[in-house]
């Protein structure tokens, strides 16, 4: 029997690095401009007093060993709460009471350390700001997040339920029904199998 093929989606598996480089980014205000809180550059800012957010997709499941925020000037957060996407919903998983923040003047970096959880989205809910000393209505800015941990692997079975064709006209759903309980088979002694993917895949394993 033909198991379903199987694709790995990781990029440098095992290394730690910035899981939110260039990561797309969601916020309650100006989401366009909240893009450089994913890379070094630029910052982002908010005008409600009452709260902001900022999210971050990491695009795959990642262990997080550490996150760090570079606030914009003295526009940071005085109560906040980290949310991370475990299997799928959101938990809170810290808070401010978890920040070691290097200085309470311009430009702070606070730093938070990590869970547990294999964690896909990254949700930074703001309360209690601080208006900016320039402009006189910004509450809340950040420079960059930078968050610290392990892309991990992410399995596919990428030929479930895809078109089948064999040597034996009429068969071979049963190769790609994910039913282990079916079989294929055939008594031609030159047979073949075609299953077409329908797209560029990258393939780990035939099983």
């Amino acid at each position: 029997r033909m198991l379903p093929q199987l694709e790995e989606h990781e990029t440098e598996a095992g290394k730690e690095r910035n899981v939110a480089w260039k990561r797309p980014v969601r916020a309650s205000e100006d989401e366009g401009g909240a893009q450089v809180i994913s890379y070094e550059g630029g910052e982002w800012a908010a005008v409600d007093e009452d709260g902001a957010w900022v999210e971050i997709d990491l695009g795959a499941p990642c262990s997080v060993n550490e996150l760090k925020i570079h606030w914009w000037g003295t526009s940071y957060s005085n109560d906040y709460d980290i949310l991370a996407e475990i299997d799928g919903k959101y938990v809170k998983v810290k808070s401010r009471s978890d920040e070691l923040r290097d200085s309470d003047y311009y430009n702070a970096w606070g730093v938070v350390k990590g869970w547990e959880g294999l964690t896909t989205k990254v949700k930074l809910e703001m309360r209690e700001g601080s208006v900016d000393p320039w402009y006189g209505k910004y509450y809340y800015g950040i420079r960059q997040i930078v968050i610290m941990g392990q892309e991990h692997t992410v399995k596919e079975d990428i030929s479930l339920s895809r078109p089948v064709v064999t040597s034996v006209q009429g068969s071979g759903w049963e190769l790609v029904d994910g039913d282990e309980s079916t079989h294929w088979s055939s008594k031609m002694k030159n047979a073949w199998i075609t299953i077409d993917l329908e797209g560029l895949c990258r393939v780990s394993e035939v099983v």
